[in-house]
């Protein structure tokens, strides 16, 4: 919802700027509502796009293990309400977190209300404990008492290769055992 073009097309979206125009191309605009609700006349025309979306995937034969975002715009303020019943129509219960590993902050308990939140309207919602950078990883690893814990990694993006290289260099303690979407409980 944040970049490229929509499966589909919406005049709605198109007049409330969640699609731009841009070289005779619509594209995504989401990220400039992120901190913004919807009506609910808007987030029907974006559970209709992502619904799509996971279809195509799904018409690929791959099967997706969890609901994530590009730009974390699955976290978003508009997304509250619609996460949950997206994740009953797609039937995928398991989604990536919100960057969560923060000292004690009151963004921290906005975080926390909101993947509480998530897990009141559909109790099957499943997230890993805690989801944060490698950096902030490294600088709390020797304190991590969760059950799962994710790593946010961006392989192959110019931006993030020495975080990239600094992560496959890593050894992991015996404490840690790497698992996937498919294997959280």
């Amino acid at each position: 919802l944040t970049e490229g073009e929509p499966l589909l097309y919406s005049q709605k979206l198109l007049d409330i700027g969640f699609y731009k125009q841009e070289e005779g191309k619509l594209l995504f605009n989401g990220q400039s509502f992120i901190r913004r609700f919807l009506p609910k006349i808007y987030l029907h025309d974006i559970e209709k796009e992502l619904l799509s979306q996971v279809n195509k995937i799904r018409d690929y034969g791959i099967e997706p293990s969890h609901i994530d975002s590009h730009n974390h715009i699955h976290t978003s303020n508009f997304m509250v309400f619609l996460l949950p019943s997206l994740c009953k129509k797609v039937n995928i219960y398991k989604v990536r977190n919100i960057r969560n590993l923060l000292p004690f902050s009151i963004s921290l308990c906005a975080r926390n209300v909101w993947t509480n939140t998530e897990k009141l309207l559909c109790t099957k919602i499943k997230f890993t404990n805690k989801f944060a950078s490698f950096t902030d990883f490294q600088n709390w690893g020797n304190y991590i008492d969760f059950d799962t814990f994710e790593i946010m990694c961006h392989p192959g993006h110019p931006s993030y290769l020495s975080e990239e290289e600094a992560l496959l260099q890593y050894e992991i303690p015996e404490q840690f055992k790497l698992i996937n979407y498919n294997q959280l409980k």
